[in-house]
């Protein structure tokens, strides 16, 4: 019988990730759907289940009627056969779109939109917050059809966050009315506005599509982004009289809120401090199930969701005039990274607006993946019709150039290792492999762009915005819903990822990149060149581009060491980096982690220091036996206790150099307990640096509670008993373990913020303007005044971190400066 044996509590980790040999082989295919390469949808079959809301079957043989219609638009002067007609319209132009699976560019004429300049720019700025009120008014009026009739899913922060958009725009003191027209165009706003549309739902539908299969979620992706383009169409032609008549549903719908409820009901006890309006959405949200909840369900898992990422793709194509200094200076970036660890990837991105964020969801990077991918393909497309375009001559010989818009990318494939099972499924399957295995990397693609036209700039930007921010994020958590809510006979299923590592990069001319002894854009950080492959140029200035000329391709890839091996170089980084992580990986898989210690194997060392001293003993022992009397004078059994003495001393020796606490118990049966890094170091010699990076990255994962002086960094902390972190973490050991540190402008003086990529964390971000309560996050107010640390090469400043307020009014960048911290 095998022995019972104390399984190890790193939680939810190795477990996972390692194939049953006697399991299913096809697991993996069971819960991906393949890769999609191909559609065939059926646009006049889905333009019949348009009206869904006339009769919604909720199961066989029943059949709900006269539900209400989401994204309606007749409310704004468009009649019920128009607004069938606007849908039908497009559904055929998505269905159409998706079908061909080709790249897609912005319509209409090059002169619409202008050049890339600061005009042009602010152009685009108009657009996008137009899209932004009508985005507003769809989901204001598709939240009060909740709130009316499903009141336990409506979102309050929409309506509200809605209702004040819309108000500070559009109502009696708003600025559409202070600024009459400000927001239009001079000249083809409407063709513009509506060529930016069919450009950013023709482009999402495109993502949406990659990311999971299954009838469902096909008929409704292309169901609510068609309703929901024929409904930002409609209300943009009167975009102050659409905003008036959504504020005033909005009004009847409190009417009839009051009239219902008559002010009669209790306000929980943390809500007393809400206004009259706030208090009446408390009790609208009462606990009332309409006979047709799955219908709501469905409309609000597409219709919001949707409406949230095209409200994400708008914000990011405004111009944020708090933090950058004109729309048309900034640079924004974006990448995919490898951690190292079991092959996890994390993805970095630098906002337009300056904000640094990053996540580690295993779900927010599989929905990047196909961001990506879609981003890569309008690229490369877009390179291929630059290519042959012919490139108007420059005027006179001002040394001026003319403004333009720099786009860089590199794309990396990741290959199974040698031994990992081929095809679907395989990247996922092969997980647990051995950590010694190296990486494999594909061909890369890479090349570079300087647009001159802000046709060509959009054409690109609105792919790339859905790389940045919390995008991934919301299209994550729409995927949820939908296998929440899809019927077992209809899966939906999420596309398997093909693995990459990648860099994605949009820079002006007008921006200078703020460079400094410590801190550094996204795009040039060592992160992005040691574990995304990439590193570009910090300015646009570089050989072989000429930035007068209006548009130019190119496909480089420059490295710190130059030359055509620079690729190589990069790859040669990368496998070192990560042989170090497998093998810091490989020791700690053979430990056991608790709450308090990590309990290391060394039966070697104990059984050999008891095997020694054992020898000792045995030979004083033999020496008293076989001596005897032989030697007059002499009592040959002292030198046995001298030996017994000796043994007793080296066992005592043995047992205390190395921790400071070792229970005989754990000494006779070969481990250790260790409570503290220096302990774990000592035991088993490992880097301190690589182990503290690698209890930071995987700590969701452990129940291990962190104490010490140098514990601020870590989530799990335990001040009375726990784990002793008595050596402090680096920079190198804080990006390794998933924390960035992102320079801020605070009131008074510089600090630094922490975004956190560890293992599972959710998108989180630090924006140009923001405040930390006491107790959120990790952060460093004091960099006047740091101490030292280290002695010799090793000795640095260190910074100390603490979980107090700070108010920050501008993000500087990321911060790479060799420091230790506190």
């Amino acid at each position: 019988m095998k022995p019972l044996q104390r399984r190890p509590t790193l939680l939810g980790y190795e477990q996972p990730l390692v194939a049953d040999p006697g399991g299913d082989p096809q697991r993996s295919q069971d819960h991906y759907a393949p890769r999609r390469k191909e559609w065939a949808l059926d646009a006049e079959a889905i333009v019949k289940k348009l009206n869904s809301h006339e009769a919604f079957g909720l199961h066989e043989g029943f059949e709900i009627t006269e539900l209400p219609r989401f994204s309606d638009s007749m409310n704004y002067l468009v009649s019920e056969r128009e607004q069938f007609d606007l849908w039908a319209f497009e559904v055929r132009r998505l269905v159409g779109i998706v079908n061909d699976n080709k790249p897609i560019q912005l319509e209409g004429a090059a002169e619409w939109f202008g050049a890339a300049d600061r005009e042009g720019y602010h152009r685009l700025d108009k657009l996008a917050t137009q899209l932004i009120y009508a985005t507003s008014i769809c989901i204001l009026d598709n939240e009060l059809l909740l709130l009316e009739f499903c009141p336990a899913i409506a979102n309050l922060g929409h309506v509200q966050v809605s209702t004040r958009r819309l108000l500070h725009s559009f109502g009696p003191k708003g600025a559409v009315h202070t600024a009459r027209g400000s927001i239009l165009l001079d000249k083809e706003n409407s063709r513009c506005y509506h060529a930016l549309i069919n450009y950013v739902t023709g482009t999402l539908v495109q993502v949406l599509l990659r990311t999971a299969k299954g009838d469902f979620w096909d008929d409704n992706v292309i169901i609510s982004l068609s309703k929901l383009a024929a409904k930002l169409k409609v209300v943009s032609f009167d975009l102050e009289r659409s905003a008036s008549v959504c504020l005033a549903g909005k009004k009847a719908w409190e009417s009839r809120l009051r009239y219902q409820i008559q002010n009669d009901f209790a306000v929980p006890a943390d809500k007393e401090d809400l206004s009259f309006i706030e208090k009446q959405l408390v009790a609208a949200q009462r606990d009332v199930t309409h006979c047709g909840h799955r219908y709501f369900v469905i409309m609000d898992a597409f219709h919001q969701c949707i409406n949230v990422l095209i409200i994400h793709i708008a914000d990011e194509l405004t111009a944020d005039r708090n933090a950058t200094a004109g729309p048309d200076s900034f640079e924004a970036s974006s990448i995919l990274y490898d951690t190292g660890l079991r092959r996890q990837r994390n993805m970095l991105c630098q906002q337009r607006s300056g904000a640094i964020g990053g996540s580690g969801s295993r779900p927010e990077i599989h929905c990047a993946d196909f961001a990506f991918e879609v981003c890569l393909a309008n690229l490369e497309n877009l390179r291929a019709s630059l290519a042959g375009r012919e490139l108007p001559p420059v005027i006179g010989d001002s040394p001026a150039p003319a403004p333009y818009t720099s786009v860089y990318w590199k794309w990396t494939g990741l290959l199974p290792a040698e031994g990992e099972p081929k095809g679907r499924g395989a990247w996922w399957r092969g997980r647990g492999a051995r950590p010694e295995e190296t990486l494999l990397l594909g061909k890369p693609r890479s090349g570079a762009l300087q647009l001159a036209s802000m046709k060509d700039v959009i054409t690109a930007l609105v792919p790339f915005v859905m790389l940045c921010g919390d995008f991934p994020g919301q299209l994550a958590g729409l995927v949820h819903s939908v296998h929440t809510i899809s019927s077992p006979s209809d899966p939906t299923k999420t596309c398997e990822e093909v693995p990459f590592l990648a860099s994605f990069v949009v820079r002006t001319s007008s921006h200078s990149s703020v460079t400094g002894p410590d801190v550094i854009p996204l795009s040039a950080s060592p992160i992005a060149r040691k574990r995304a492959l990439a590193h570009w140029p910090s300015s646009d200035a570089s050989p072989g581009n000429d930035p007068s000329s209006s548009s130019s391709t190119c496909s480089h890839q420059q490295g710190e060491h130059g030359g055509v091996d620079s690729d190589a170089v990069l790859h040669e980084e990368l496998r070192k980096s990560n042989a170090r992580i497998a093998r810091g990986m490989t020791l700690f898989d053979s430990w056991v982690v608790d709450e308090k210690s990590i309990i290391i194997p060394y039966r070697k060392y104990c059984w050999g220091s008891l095997g020694l001293c054992g020898c000792l003993v045995v030979g004083g022992l033999a020496i008293g036996f076989t001596v005897e009397q032989r030697i007059q004078g002499v009592d040959p059994f002292n030198i046995s206790v001298f030996c017994w003495v000796l043994a007793g001393f080296l066992t005592l020796v043995a047992k205390a150099v190395r921790v400071q606490e070792w229970p005989w118990r754990d000494f006779f049966l070969g481990r250790v307990v260790c409570r503290s890094v220096s302990e774990v170091v000592a035991v088993s010699w490992i880097d301190p640096q690589l182990l503290l990076s690698i209890l930071l990255r995987l700590e969701p994962l452990m129940n291990l509670n962190k104490r010490g002086p140098f514990q601020t960094a870590f989530t799990r902390r335990s001040p009375d008993d726990g784990f002793a972190i008595d050596i402090p973490l680096d920079t190198v050991a804080m990006n390794d373990g998933g924390c960035f540190f992102v320079k801020v402008q605070g009131d008074t003086s510089p600090a630094l913020m922490c975004v956190r990529t560890n293992y599972g964390a959710s998108f989180n971000s630090v924006e140009p303007q923001g405040y930390s309560m006491d107790g959120e996050e990790v952060k460093c107010r004091n960099l006047d005044t740091p101490r030292l640390w280290g002695k010799g090469l090793q000795q640095r400043r260190m910074y100390p971190l603490a979980t107090n307020t700070l108010r920050w009014t501008r993000v500087v960048g990321l911060h790479h400066e060799e420091v230790y911290f506190d």
